[in-house]
């Protein structure tokens, strides 16, 4: 995500939040508007204006990680900050913010050592908070600032965060469905020549070509490919024919070698070059290995025959591989739609989940247990779909998928043992969640609760059925509970609905649990 990327022009301002709205309908429109950005620009436009009517800052910041650089590269503000300039990581609070991954909260900018106070010192600024953006590995921070000195409230970093997490969303689409473009390259070029104000129409070609069939543009561009192909199939076809009338004598047939050349320029080059290998085999074949040979003259009926005979198989021999090309052509533009339909079904569903998580966030502010619960919960889903982010595939690993569940603990506390297992995305998302119970469970009153609890998950895949089993081992006296609390009951279910099933057993040495869950 360079900056180069992203000198577009001004992107249109537009009321998207209206100022008496309840905070959840605002994020809902935000996340909404953030689903169709298109550029990076527009996804920093959307969220600084927004940002600052929400929050009811006087200016938003949105600033970029240039490798060990800040750029400051949009900015809503009611005075100028520092939109354009570029500052090192360590010389500003937003590059502060992402080397800790953390937000920071300044009520003082001049009781804070992080702030650089020349900076700071020609603007309005007083109070601030900067959130990173992708709080994992971030790529950018988001910072809202007051003119006045002020405690700044949780909600309102609660809020800043929120949008920097559907910004971040967005931005990943946007670099997914760039990385996806086969004219990326070429449309840079062009740029760059306009602005040097050079002119290369010869540029224009792939873009035109990219508005024909998949067949057409490949047939377009490649004539010196096609001629390349062809002529290369005839030598190559013509010295097997050679070594083969050598080896075996003149019985074997004038055009033997030619046909799979036909074929097989055809699927590489497309029909044009099938024919022109067609007709320059068939002169070869005709004067060096049709009687009488080194010839062009035709003194039997069979001759013809053969002749005719050579041109009909030939042109079944295009048709069919040229139909064969247009099929998988046709196919090929089919799997790129049905990955860009899934990359966009899968960036609205993550945008879902960041309005998801604010509205338990906002709605249960005040009962910090049941919006942690609710908070792993959701998680454990994101992290079941996140396996196919990268390539859309409907397979995940189940040892990776235990240690992404599992990372929140000591690893050394775990030992996980089983084969190779791929499953797909429904099984994932019911073991994850699964996973998560039995972990939280035994946090809260097993093995995980004491410091020498260890905690033993092994797996086989029996025919078109995973067998886990979770067994427990230095923790508390282990009693059966008198009634099933709310975890078991929804690992229960969850399981149940995938056809599968928990089976626990109360055993002296630790509490097993024992997971069965079809495959297929």
């Amino acid at each position: 995500m360079a900056a180069g990327d992203m000198d577009q022009s001004n992107v249109a301002k537009f009321p998207l939040v209206d100022p008496d709205s309840p905070e959840i309908l605002a994020l809902v429109a935000i996340v909404r508007r953030l689903s169709i950005a298109r550029s990076v620009p527009e996804i920093m436009d959307i969220v600084a204006h927004s940002a600052r009517t929400l929050i009811g800052a006087d200016g938003i910041t949105f600033v970029l990680r240039e490798g060990d650089r800040c750029y400051y590269a949009e900015e809503d503000a009611i005075g100028p900050l520092w939109k354009g300039q570029r500052f090192p990581m360590s010389a500003c609070i937003s590059g502060w913010c992402m080397l800790e991954r953390r937000a920071a909260v300044i009520p003082d900018i001049y009781q804070d050592d992080r702030i650089p106070q020349d900076a700071y010192r020609p603007t309005f600024v007083r109070s601030l908070a900067m959130v990173p953006v992708r709080q994992d590995d971030p790529i950018a921070a988001m910072g809202a600032y007051w003119a006045n000195s002020r405690e700044i409230q949780p909600r309102e970093v609660q809020l800043l965060q929120t949008i920097a997490d559907a910004a971040s969303l967005a931005v990943a689409y946007v670099d997914q469905r760039r990385q996806h473009d086969p004219w990326r390259r070429l449309r840079l070029v062009k740029d760059w020549a306009r602005q040097k104000g050079l002119r290369l129409r010869s540029l224009n070609l792939p873009f035109e070509l990219a508005k024909l069939k998949p067949w057409q543009a490949q047939n377009e561009r490649s004539l010196p490919l096609a001629i390349g192909v062809a002529a290369g199939s005839i030598v190559l076809a013509t010295l097997v024919r050679l070594a083969l009338g050598a080896l075996v004598g003149p019985g074997v047939i004038a055009f033997a070698t030619y046909y799979p050349a036909v074929l097989l320029s055809t699927l590489w080059a497309g029909s044009g070059s099938g024919v022109l290998t067609l007709f320059g085999a068939g002169v070869i074949g005709w004067y060096a290995f049709m009687p009488p040979v080194y010839t062009f003259e035709i003194k039997e009926a069979a001759t013809v025959a053969s002749l005719a005979l050579y041109l009909a198989s030939g042109s079944v021999i295009i048709w069919g591989a040229e139909q064969y090309r247009r099929l998988a052509a046709a196919l090929a533009g089919k799997d790129r739609e049905r990955e860009l339909l899934m990359g966009e079904l899968l960036h609205r569903m993550r945008n879902m989940i960041a309005v998801v998580q604010a509205v338990v966030n906002q709605t249960l502010s005040h009962d910090e247990d049941a919006r942690a619960t609710l908070g792993r919960r959701i998680a454990a889903v994101v992290t079941a779909d996140g396996f196919m982010q990268d390539d859309l595939s409907y397979q995940s690993d189940l040892a990776e998928l235990l240690a992404s569940e599992l990372a929140g603990y000591e690893r050394a506390r775990f030992i996980l043992s089983g084969p190779a297992t791929e499953l797909a995305l429904d099984q994932s998302r019911a073991l994850a969640l699964s996973i998560h119970e039995l972990a939280t469970n035994s946090a809260k009153y097993g093995a995980l609760s004491c410091p020498e609890g260890r905690v033993l998950v092994s797996w086989n895949v029996a025919p078109a059925e995973l067998q886990l089993a979770w067994q427990e081992l230095g923790g508390p006296p282990v009693r059966p509970p008198k009634r099933e609390g709310f975890g078991s009951r929804f690992v229960r279910q969850m399981l149940a609905k995938k056809g599968g099933s928990i089976k626990t057993e109360w055993l002296e040495a630790g509490v097993v649990h024992k997971i069965l869950l079809p495959t297929h």
